[in-house]
């Protein structure tokens, strides 16, 4: 005999195994299984009932996953991307008549929300509106014993305590929630049983339970050598998504169970290569924008989003120092400022656009402020060495070189970011004074509908003063 918690546990990770960003939507919960998969389903315009794309439907114990159909790139083969996923018991899944061209579709509705799908077949839908109003009978007799076991014990409760009241309170408090009523769920109880017990997802998951039963250890090795060779490959997608479905398998196990030990060591292993992998990779200043903001999304999923961030503007600098390098002075001190200014600023306003289209959230971008300013501070001391280190320099040299150095720096503002405060000091021949930098951040990868993101002065202060320490 199977143990039911290792079948539950092997349709879950059929889930995620089968179902890109599955995972997010369905965390391990014990108990948590699947009930029904259609797959034949397709999603129609809710107002117009025109067809917007294929999906296929999941439905479990508690809740609805909806899994879009999609082409590979390079290949005829569909996978499957999860796009949303309801609570049972804020939904309510209505059976429309045939009429016109609309035939075999339901509707969902939550809240003010409303989904239509359809299929080909009618048996398909029979089995899809059965499943549900199994699974809603089920819920609400469990709401019901749950309901009268909570009335019970406050009514023992009451008596002890000599009161009368609390069986009628707690009654309420239980059924008020969102509760699933199997009349008003689902439409006709005509339709014949059938709950899709054969699908792909369900046969996956008895099979791998029963392989799991006979040799606990053998999907863990196997799961570890195709995360080794995935590795090994540089195939850095898969492999970032084999170790969420491992943290997420990780999750299924008993902290003492010697299976979860294992997988655990064997995930902390692959993970560490992993991450040296793509991080150096990402350390090397000649990457492109593309490459920049893949690497940096894989470790983000891997929750290394700080030390991305440290590799990447660190290649950044070492490449601006290369740059720099590069500029040979000849005694012409304009051309020499208006060069090194084109080089430092251009490649600051690049890296802030790659920063805000690889980091997206907000909370790392005091990282880059602090970044920037240092370059915008390094670059002040190479013009103030070259411009004033000239005895009895001409002013009319002086004065040329800062406008040209606030006119490149004007392109800063493309990408919201202001230094002009900043630059005003640094470019004196003393450079001593630095004043907080009026920095306005944009999301510059989202032109059409990215709002400004502006630092508070507060954060500003606090930032440039752990700058200056």
């Amino acid at each position: 005999m199977l143990d039911l918690q290792q079948v539950y546990r092997a349709q879950l990770m059929s889930l995620w195994e089968g179902i890109e960003g599955s995972q997010k939507f369905l965390p391990y919960v014990p108990g948590r299984h699947l009930i029904a998969e259609a797959s034949s389903f397709t999603e129609l315009n809710a107002a117009t009932y025109k067809p917007k794309q294929g999906v296929a439907l999941f439905l479990l114990d508690d809740l609805l996953l909806v899994a879009v159909r999609k082409k590979r790139q390079m290949s005829a083969r569909v996978r499957l991307v999860a796009e949303r996923c309801f609570s049972l018991g804020e939904i309510i899944v209505i059976d429309l008549k045939d009429g016109g061209e609309l035939t075999n579709a339901v509707k969902i509705k939550r809240g003010k929300e409303t989904f239509v799908y359809r299929t080909e077949r009618a048996e398909d839908k029979r089995a899809l509106l059965n499943a549900f109003r199994k699974v809603a009978e089920e819920l609400a007799n469990k709401r019901r014993k749950e309901s009268l076991a909570e009335a019970e014990a406050r009514k023992r409760e009451s008596t002890l305590v000599g009161g009368g009241a609390g069986a009628g309170g707690a009654m309420s408090r239980t059924t008020a929630g969102g509760r699933i009523h199997a009349s008003t769920l689902l439409g006709p109880h005509g339709a014949s049983s059938g709950t899709g017990e054969n699908g792909s997802v369900l046969a996956a998951a008895a099979a791998t339970a029963a392989t799991e039963k006979k040799d606990p250890g053998r999907w863990i090795n196997d799961f570890s050598d195709e995360l080794a060779v995935a590795i090994a490959l540089r195939e850095w997608g898969d492999a970032v998504s084999m170790v969420e479905k491992g943290k997420g398998a990780l999750s299924t196990y008993d902290v003492a169970d010697p299976a979860h030990q294992s997988l655990s060591a064997k995930l902390a292993h692959h993970t560490s290569l992993l991450v040296a992998a793509i991080t150096h990779d990402l350390s090397s200043p000649y990457l492109k924008k593309t490459s920049v903001v893949r690497n940096a999304s894989y470790l983000l999923r891997l929750d290394k989003g700080e030390k991305a961030r440290e590799i990447f503007l660190a290649a950044r600098s070492e490449l601006l120092r290369r740059r720099s390098r590069q500029i040979k002075f000849e005694g012409d001190v304009s051309l020499y400022i208006s060069e090194l200014a084109l080089v430092h600023f251009t490649l600051v306003k690049n890296t802030s656009e790659w920063y805000m289209s690889a980091f997206k959230d907000n909370r790392m971008a005091s990282g880059f402020v602090r970044w920037a300013s240092a370059q915008i501070e390094a670059y002040a001391e190479i013009f103030r060495r070259q411009v004033y280190g000239v005895a009895d320099q001409d002013p009319k040299v002086v004065s040329e070189a800062i406008e040209i150095t606030k006119s490149s720096a004007n392109q800063l503002k493309e990408v919201g970011l202001s230094f002009g405060f900043l630059l005003e000091d640094l470019l004196k021949p003393d450079g001593t004074d630095r004043p907080i930098p009026a920095l306005t951040l944009t999301l510059a990868d989202e032109p059409s509908e990215a709002a400004t993101h502006r630092l508070s002065a507060q954060e500003i202060r606090r930032q440039s003063a752990m700058l200056h320490r």
